[in-house]
């Protein structure tokens, strides 16, 4: 897996990742809440981007707009 964040963006999507753990976690506490697992799953992802620094969705994307690149080759309509 080749990195396809910067710095910023992983440190960016840890803390708001930590941030969506803690909330969930605190739902969770009170009672067992399907927006508290939701929560986690979600935060525990953010985290994990940001310390591989890689996004499956940014990787996604880029291969899709490599595919749909011209080679510059011009077609002959007749």
């Amino acid at each position: 897996m080749k990195p396809n964040l910067s710095r910023i963006q992983s440190l960016c999507r840890i803390t708001c990742g930590l941030s969506v753990l803690a909330f969930a976690s605190s739902k969770m506490q009170r009672k067992s809440s399907l927006i508290g697992i939701i929560g986690i799953i979600i935060g525990a992802m953010k985290v994990a981007e940001g310390i591989t620094r890689f996004c499956p969705l940014i990787y996604m994307t880029d291969k899709k707009k490599q595919e749909h690149k011209q080679d510059g080759r011009v077609m002959n309509p007749s």
